[in-house]
């Protein structure tokens, strides 16, 4: 392995540890698309020391062979495009309509399978999930509103990382139209309404 390789593994590897745990796995494949073996060097050094952080003789000696291909994983990204309703995340959560987006996400309404209930999920945009501080604003994101109970405030019932789809936030589903809507309709609105 040359030296240039390495101190590529040993930034990727950085760069992946930088990220909030549950969403290193994302921004690995996402971040080495298209190069397997770099991705499968540094998840294998994840893999290997998971209790602590590599020995420079586990970068030298590292390469793994966990992982999606990098053809999976460019198929994954490219379907950021596609409609994804049906599709069931972490067998727990069906996408039933797509009812927004937003900089750094799409939200879809969708069943929670398991309790028969309807959610929302945000589902974070493929170029967001290859920057950490995107992972971790994203993160941030979830833990702040969850760690909130007001009336007017939604509630977050879970947050993770689906293979194929990236990071996701599961909260609670309020009907209605969309607030600009409701602000071209009613304009201006009473506080009481706001």
């Amino acid at each position: 392995m040359t030296a240039e390789r390495l101190q590529q593994i040993r930034d990727l590897l950085d760069r992946v540890l930088a990220c909030p745990s549950f969403a290193r796995q994302a921004y690995l494949r996402n971040a080495a698309a298209g190069d397997a073996e770099l991705r499968d060097a540094v998840a294998s050094l994840l893999l290997d020391r998971a209790d602590g952080p590599p020995r420079p003789a586990d970068v030298e000696n590292g390469a793994g062979a966990r992982g999606d291909t990098a053809a999976e994983s460019d198929a994954r990204r490219s379907s950021a495009g596609v409609d994804l309703v049906g599709t069931v995340i972490a067998d727990r959560y069906r996408l039933d309509a797509r009812i927004g987006s937003g900089g750094m996400g799409k939200v879809y309404r969708a069943t929670q399978l398991n309790l028969k209930r309807t959610v929302a999920i945000k589902l974070v945009h493929a170029q967001s999930d290859a920057e950490p501080a995107a992972l971790a604003r994203f993160e941030r994101e979830a833990l702040a509103v969850a760690s909130l109970n007001h009336p007017r405030i939604i509630t977050i019932f879970d947050l993770g990382v689906a293979p194929d789809l990236g990071m996701y936030i599961v909260m609670e589903y309020l009907a209605g139209r969309p607030l600009g809507d409701e602000l071209a309709a009613v304009s201006p609105m009473a506080p009481v309404a706001a």
